[in-house]
């Protein structure tokens, strides 16, 4: 089982939409995935759909700090794939020993990480294997990654951190520099994340990209970023 948080100091990186297309993704490869969204905004639940639980099964937020990941988790409308939805808020016990029932029901467990740095990004770093960072390529993102790597470096985190190049316009000549100059930075993947209409279209249908433009040029980005980003972790 696996633990990957995608983060960003930033909000605007394309973040959700990737955490959103991966995590469908995985489950078409027979993994059961748990998506936990922190995230404020809670967008994931526009495209993933949580099932309403029935009145004996619903768990109030207030129940939340009592509460396991997998005793908040609803199923959604896609198989194999369940989410904790924002409305529970951020934990307020040991992130880890929320996560200890669902390391033994899901092969991965996507968290959609809240903008910012504090003491529940630490929690959540502490607690995963991996931190995915979407970067957009412009300088000020790119700084933004360096602080973060900072960060984790300073607290002595074990989770290794793995970024990728998001929201690319590839007739941008700036952003076609940046790609070139990171391509072989070892925190960096080779496959990015382009600036394209179907991932836009996601609003639009509440579904990932690959649930209504499988065959388009979006989805296969996405496939191809899974089959890196899964080799590494």
């Amino acid at each position: 089982m696996k633990i990957l948080a995608f983060y960003n100091l930033k909000t605007g990186s394309g973040k959700t939409a990737a955490l959103v297309n991966l995590a469908y993704y995985a489950t078409t490869c027979n993994h059961k995935v748990l998506v936990w969204d922190l995230d404020p905004q809670g967008h994931i639940s526009t495209f993933l759909k949580p099932v309403p639980l029935n009145r004996k099964n619903r768990v109030k937020k207030n129940d939340a700090p009592q509460l396991s990941a997998t005793e908040m988790a609803s199923q959604t409308t896609y198989d194999n794939l369940f989410i904790v939805t924002s409305g529970f808020g951020s934990p307020k016990v040991p992130f880890q020993d929320l996560l200890t029932s669902a390391t033994v029901v899901y092969n991965y467990i996507f968290i959609n990480c809240p903008p910012g740095l504090g003491l529940v990004h630490e929690a959540i770093f502490t607690a995963a294997d991996t931190i995915v960072v979407p970067v957009v390529p412009e300088t000020m993102s790119v700084r933004n990654y360096e602080t973060i790597r900072t960060f984790l470096q300073k607290q002595r985190l074990s989770a290794k951190l793995q970024a990728y190049f998001s929201m690319v316009n590839l007739r941008d000549a700036h952003h076609g520099e940046m790609l070139e100059q990171f391509r072989r930075h070892p925190g960096f993947l080779r496959n990015y994340v382009p600036f394209l209409t179907d991932i836009g279209k996601m609003a639009g249908h509440h579904a990932p990209v690959m649930d209504f433009a499988n065959e388009g040029y979006a989805a296969q980005c996405f496939r191809d970023l899974w089959a890196e980003l899964a080799g590494t972790t």
